[in-house]
Formats: structure tokens, C-alpha cells, sequence
């Protein structure tokens, strides 16, 4: 193998690709990276066997071939050069050399055909979507996720897609979000459980545009197809609870708030809250809403918000850090909050907008 291609080209396509590999690793070889030339492309890919990248740059390739690099120091070394070198790549046997400027740079590789590769079974169908509505229904419920629950289905966001409607929900067990998307229609019903890892490596490689990115269905795994990379992630088996059930109707007494003015009120009362429980009391009334925590030190917080709220006066107890999260996510100016009493859950969601949902279980304080 030998291939030529300038940083800016390698180091886009170097980035993704080293990113889905872990620090650290049961086997070696998913410590690297492997290296494909052939008709003026260099294509790398990393996997750590539940996620998959593969990425494309242009090169000059002299010859083809395959070889494996380890991934942090190869991303390191070439993060490293100056803007517009020039890197040359070989290999000899398993020992890899990458030329640049006047650095020499010789690495240990691994026989090429040890690196493993998720294998996807028969594709069931393929949808495509455009990538900035996938970002959006990702990046506003992925925060509600489990994270390394025993329950592993709650380790990541279930997708449901019904005719023209594409929904993402993500839940813990304390809190649960919830988002609807118009698409276009899909083959037949999908209902999936995306695990954490990829979703999150999903947030960085799609962009916020029209563009279209097309996703692959096999029983086990999901391929994403983008300009110049492919993510392949497995699929988490199991029952994604019937998360219906705890979606109260927005029947219950209505706060509205200044969406920015309420986030910034639940980021001070946060500083003096218990920093184990992060529980705060919320106590509407009229036209204000009073905000409340103390912690062990005996520190206490109070702050008033102004509200319009139509409903008995009562006070009940949440995670302040719950509350801050789908507060944020919320993209418009103002902010409904439906309360009840302090043994039923709170339901945020945008004026006038059904097709995002945020359920946070109450506390006791």
C-alpha cells in the first residue's frame, strides 16, 4: 500500500472514524484502524463491535493494498502537522510509515485481515430522511436516556416509524422524552432501540440541513449512508416499555413561563440544592412561581418567576437537573408546564406544539 494525501483531507475522515474506538479494549486490533487504497481513495475504519465508521478521503494512491494503524497515535501524529502537509503513507509487512514535511513516523500494525467487521445479515429495507430532522429528534431526546441500566433496553432511543411519522423516545424510569417528526413514508412499521454509542456518534456526524442521509435495516443493525462515511450500529434486542401508559393529558393545571427566564431561575436554585437527591420545590401560585432548595449544609435558595398559571396553588418536588434538561430542550420562547399534585408527574412541553413531550416523575422532599 501506498497512498498520499494532504492533513485536511486525512484528518476529516481520520476524526469520525478513530472516534467510535475505545481508549480501551479487549483485543488489540480494536485498538487500530483499518487503512483500505484503491482508485485514488483511502478509506479508514474503527469499531469497537457494537458501532462501525467508515470514512473516505481522496489520495493519490501509487498502490493498493490494506493495513491497520493504531488509531490514537496515528489521529494524534496528524492532528499534529502543520496546515497543508503533505502525508505519505506505506507499508512493510505490519510496520506502517507515514512520511511528513521531515517527520518520519514508523507505527506497528496488525495483520489487516484480523480486524473484525460487523456482519449485517439481509437488508429488510432502506429509508432515506433528511439529516437536520434526525439530528433534531435525536439531539431533544437523547438526554433522557439510561445510562448502563440493567434494563439494557433503556440504554438508548427506541425510533417508531408509522406511515409519516417518525417518533424518538428516550426514558431512565424517572423522566421520559418524547419527539414526533413528519417524513417520508416508510415501507412498512419500524420500531427499533438505537444504543447510546451510536446515537451519540450519530449527533456529531449529522448535520443541521436538508440533506439526506439513507438508513439500511437488517434484523440486528442500522447503516447510515452519508457523504463520504458509513456508520453501521447494532440494534438493542428487547422490549421498549409501553411508554403511553405514563404520558399524562395535557388536562392539568397550566403554568407558562419565559422559557429563558425560568432556565436561568433553575440553574441558581441548583447551585444550593442536595447535590445527591438535586431535588428543588416548585410552588405556582397566581402569577409567580417560587422556586426553593436546601442542601445538608443548611444552605437554602428561594427565587420568584414570573408566570401565568391557572390552577389551585400546591407544591411539589422534582430534580432540578430533570427539570433543567427539558426546560432547555424546549425550542421555543415560552414554556408550558402542566402540573397536578405532588404525587403525579409533570408534563413540559412547547405552547401550542403536541409533537414534543417531557414527563419528569415527581419527588419527595
Amino acid at each position: 500500500m501506498h497512498v498520499r494525501c494532504t492533513k485536511e483531507d486525512l484528518l476529516s475522515s481520520l476524526t469520525p472514524a478513530a472516534s467510535v474506538v475505545e481508549s480501551r479494549q479487549t483485543l488489540p486490533i480494536l485498538g487500530h484502524l483499518h487503512l483500505s487504497a484503491a482508485d485514488g481513495r483511502l478509506g479508514l475504519t474503527g469499531t469497537d463491535l457494537e458501532v462501525e465508521l467508515k470514512a473516505e478521503c481522496h489520495g493519490e494512491v501509487d498502490e493498493g493494498g490494506e493495513a491497520t494503524v493504531p488509531a490514537r497515535k496515528f489521529l494524534d501524529i496528524v492532528r499534529s502537522l502543520p496546515d497543508g502537509t503533505t502525508i505519505e503513507v506505506t507499508r512493510e509487512d505490519d510496520r506502517i510509515k507515514a512520511l511528513a514535511g521531515r517527520g518520519r513516523f514508523n507505527l506497528a500494525g496488525l495483520e489487516p485481515a484480523e480486524f473484525p467487521r460487523l456482519e449485517l445479515g439481509e437488508q429488510q429495507y432502506q429509508v432515506t430522511l433528511p439529516q437536520g430532522g434526525l439530528k433534531a429528534l435525536l439531539e431533544r431526546t437523547s438526554f433522557a436516556m439510561a445510562r448502563d441500566d440493567v434494563r439494557y433496553y433503556l440504554n438508548g432511543i427506541l425510533l417508531e416509524w408509522t406511515g409519516t411519522n417518525l417518533r424518538a423516545v428516550a426514558t431512565d424510569g424517572h423522566r421520559l422524552a418524547l419527539m414526533d417528526r413528519e417524513v417520508a413514508e416508510a415501507p412498512e412499521e419500524i420500531r427499533v432501540i438505537l444504543p447510546r454509542k451510536g446515537v451519540q456518534e450519530l449527533e456529531r456526524l449529522l448535520a443541521d440541513t436538508e440533506d439526506p442521509v439513507s438508513l439500511a435495516f437488517t434484523p440486528n443493525h442500522v447503516r447510515f449512508d452519508l457523504p463520504a462515511v458509513t456508520f453501521t450500529t447494532k440494534l438493542i434486542e428487547g422490549r421498549f416499555p409501553d411508554y403511553r401508559r405514563v404520558i399524562p393529558e395535557p388536562d392539568g393545571n397550566h403554568l407558562v413561563a419565559d422559557r429563558k427566564v425560568l432556565l436561568q431561575s433553575l440553574r441558581r436554585i441548583a447551585i444550593l440544592s442536595n447535590r445527591k437527591t438535586h431535588g428543588i420545590r416548585l410552588a405556582p401560585g397566581a402569577d409567580v412561581l417560587e422556586l426553593s432548595a436546601e442542601n445538608p449544609d443548611q444552605e437554602q435558595a428561594t427565587e420568584e418567576v414570573p408566570v401565568t398559571y391557572d390552577g389551585e396553588a400546591t407544591e411539589i418536588g422534582f430534580n432540578v437537573e430533570y427539570l433543567q434538561q427539558a426546560v432547555g430542550a424546549v425550542p421555543t420562547e415560552g414554556v408550558v408546564l402542566h402540573l397536578w399534585d405532588p404525587q403525579s408527574s409533570c408534563l413540559v412541553v412547547p405552547p401550542d406544539d403536541s409533537t414534543l413531550k417531557y414527563v419528569i416523575m415527581p419527588m419527595r422532599l
